[in-house]
């Protein structure tokens, strides 16, 4: 999203009031996500997720599922994944947002795998 401020679309204190600003970036990430193939490396951790059961713990920052795509089994999410949307109740009623959010990401993803 060019020309806007990331404090603008990812900080809890401006979500609220740039909400359709915030969807569009987020919106963009899972259609971005949605396209991403899985390269090398994530196929050589799996091989060795693989090759030593039991014995390998993967923990990953990204919020895309690039790794379970390449095979990987039980991926720890640092900061979450971009497909499951979740809600704070931090100074208003995260019910309703919550809904909007899940919708939003099911429509993107349609029957894709992302």
């Amino acid at each position: 999203m060019e020309g806007v401020s990331i404090r603008t679309v990812c900080h809890i204190d401006t979500w609220v009031e740039n909400f359709e600003a915030v969807h569009h970036f987020y919106d963009a990430r899972r259609e971005g996500g949605a396209k991403a193939e899985s390269n090398l490396a994530h196929r050589t951790i799996a091989e060795w997720q693989k090759a030593w059961p039991g014995r390998t713990f993967i923990l990953t920052q990204n919020i895309d599922r690039l790794l379970e795509n390449a095979g990987c089994k039980d991926v720890i999410h640092l900061h979450g994944d971009i497909r499951v949307c979740g809600v704070s109740n931090a100074g208003t009623n995260g019910s309703w947002m919550a809904i909007v959010m899940t919708a939003r990401a099911v429509r993107l993803a349609g029957n894709r795998k992302v």
